[in-house]
């Protein structure tokens, strides 16, 4: 199981994707403005496909669940 996200495939994939790295992006955001003193650094924010509920990650990358998605943070950071 791959831990990140896939590279874009057919046109049909891509919203999907693509709206999976914006909720992620929220997440990470969101966590920041509610903790901006953190010393923490994540290593990525998991994602549930079905609920759209998610988590930031810190320590090692996590295990994860079939219906889960690892968004690791060099892409959280990148531009949108």
């Amino acid at each position: 199981m791959s831990l990140e996200i896939p590279r874009l495939g057919p046109a049909s994939d891509r919203s999907g994707q693509l709206n999976l790295l914006r909720e992620a992006r929220k997440i990470y955001r969101a966590y920041f403005a509610a903790h901006p003193d953190s010393e923490q650094r994540p290593v990525g924010v998991v994602l549930n496909r079905r609920s759209g509920r998610g988590d930031v990650v810190f320590g090692r990358r996590p295990i994860l669940l079939p219906q889960e998605f690892f968004v690791p943070l060099d892409q959280l950071q990148a531009d949108a």
